[in-house]
């Protein structure tokens, strides 16, 4: 058999083999979930005064806004 014949046979099998096996691969399931799991929620807090609240009249005059936070400076 002539070399460049040869050489272009197996350059061909080794394309289609790594096809095979790439496609293969696409279609085995990842072991990761799809999406990460939901966070717990942030504990309802005043923003400007840090203390703990359920509405934003809980919060006081200067207190700043009730919502969803994490406050750092208690």
């Amino acid at each position: 058999m002539n070399q460049t014949r040869l050489r272009k046979s197996f350059s061909g099998i080794a394309l289609l083999v790594g096809f095979v096996a790439g496609s293969a691969l696409a279609m085995v399931p990842s072991l990761t979930p799809e999406s990460p799991a939901p966070a717990s929620p942030l504990p309802r807090m005043c923003s400007i005064s840090c203390k703990s609240c359920d509405t934003t009249a809980d919060c006081g005059t200067g207190g700043g806004i009730c919502s969803n936070r994490i406050c750092y400076s208690k």
